[in-house]
Parts: structure tokens; sequence; C-alpha cells
């Protein structure tokens, strides 16, 4: 597996394949680092004159391999981007940087259409999606030709479920669009004044509802309920790391059982 994280594994011949989902080879790394520790203790388990050394020697080679890639990737940071400087710097960020005097400011940005009058950042959205991007990321609400951008006040985040303020609204009927992307249609469920409403999917595929006429103010409740399928994934997750942990358990007995066997036979 460290061989594949390397240039000498020929990763560009793949890149129409089905592998090519894993993007980057170094994602590989979470799974490596656990193998390599596993690997690492048991050597060093067996190897019994070593075993203070071989910690020392662990240690000392850790912190300079964190010290090291800390430092390199500092570097290399440096000469590629640079700190986000201006309003403009923040709306196109792929090669910027934060620090402690723009941190703030980009937590905040698209959330009204003030601070975001150069953005044109395209964010990872569905592709139906990214016509609209604009509108999308200043929070726009439109019924027929109006259009409103709503502030990051006006809408709150909760557990898998977000809230829209609207007030203000003119008072004619129709179709109400708002600035969220559906993914799954099935996935989700909409409340207008805590009321479960029937809700469509844009050419955008953003969330869309029925105003009644003169509904001038109201919330609008969007709320995701996760997927049988991932439920079932996390359920097998949990009954397969609850196992691995009873059976290290039991072969940890039974090695104690054995020794103390041993010892009696002696």
């Amino acid at each position: 597996m460290l061989v594949l994280i390397t240039n000498i594994f020929p990763w560009s011949l793949l890149q129409n394949t089905p592998l090519r989902i894993i993007q980057f080879p170094w994602r590989l790394l979470a799974i490596i680092i656990v193998l390599l520790s596993v690997c690492s203790v048991v050597t060093l388990n067996n190897m019994r004159m070593l075993k203070v050394w071989g910690v020392v020697l662990v240690t000392i080679t850790s912190i300079t391999s964190v010290v090291v890639s800390e430092q390199n990737f500092i570097s290399n940071e440096k000469s590629m981007y640079h700190i986000a400087r201006s309003d403009r710097d923040i709306a196109d960020p792929w090669d910027k940087l934060i620090n402690s005097s723009n941190y703030n400011k980009m937590l905040s940005i698209n959330q009204t259409a003030d601070t975001n009058k150069y953005f044109t950042y395209n964010d990872y959205n569905k592709k139906s999606a990214r016509e609209n991007d604009v509108s999308i990321f200043n929070h726009e609400v439109s019924i027929g030709d109006y259009r409103k951008s709503i502030s990051n006040k006006d809408i709150e985040s909760g557990y898998q479920e977000v809230t829209y303020k609207l007030r203000n609204l003119p008072t004619d009927g129709g179709k109400l669009t708002l600035p969220f992307v559906i993914y799954d249609k099935n996935n989700y469920k909409v409340y207008l004044n805590d009321r479960k409403v029937e809700f469509y999917e844009s050419e955008y595929s953003q969330l869309q509802i029925i105003k009644d006429k003169n509904l001038q103010n109201m919330d609008v409740k969007v709320k995701y309920f996760v997927p049988v399928m991932y439920k079932v994934a996390n359920v097998v997750s949990f009954v397969v790391s609850g196992i691995s942990i009873l059976f290290l358990l039991y072969i940890e007995y039974k090695n104690k059982k054995k020794q103390g066997d041993f010892i009696d036979v002696k």
C-alpha cells in the first residue's frame, strides 16, 4: 500500500476506471498508518533486547517525521499560495490562505449580498445547480420575477435541518424557490410554519414550495433523513468493530491462560 501512494504505481492509466473515485492516493495513508503501527508493535515485541530502545527509536523517528513533514508543507504553501487580503481573494479562495486577520470574514462569506459581490468560486455543488451558483451562494429567494437575498440571521441551522425565516415577501402566490440544493428528493421533508407540505425540485435542483397568496411571512424548515442504507452500514460497522474487540480480548485471555499453564508445569 505504501507503493500505491507513490508515483511508482501508474495511477494515470486508471483515470477512466472505477478506481478514479479515490482521487488522491494519499487518502490510503489512513489505512496504511494503522497497519504500520500494528506491524511496528509486533516487530518490537518480538525483538526483546530492542524493546526499550525500540520505543525510543520509534518516538524519535515519529517526532522527526512530523516536524520535517510540517516544515515541508509550510514551505510549499508559502511558495504556491498567499494570504487572502481582499474580498476578491476571499471570493475565489482556491489558492488563498487563512490567518487570524481574515478568518472571521472567510467564515461569513456569502451570507449577505454585500459581502460576496465578487463571488465567482464554484464550490462542490450538484452539476445541475452550477448554472445558478451565484444565486444559490447569495442565498436568493425568488418567486416569479421577485428576488431577495437573505442574510445569515435569517437562516437557522440545526442537526440535519435548516430553517429559512422569510419576511416581507410579495403578496403574489406561486412557486417559491429557496437557495437549497436537493440531491435526493426522497431524503427530505419540508415544513411550512410547522406544517408538513409537498415540495418540488427546480431545473437547477433547488427546493420549491407553493406559496399561498397574501402570505408574506413564513418559516420554512427542511429536514434531512438518513437513508436506510446508511443506517444499515453504520450498524454493520459497529457490529464488526464489537466482534473485533471481543476477538482481541479472547486472544489476550487465551495467551494469559497459556502463560499460566506454562508456569504451573514448570
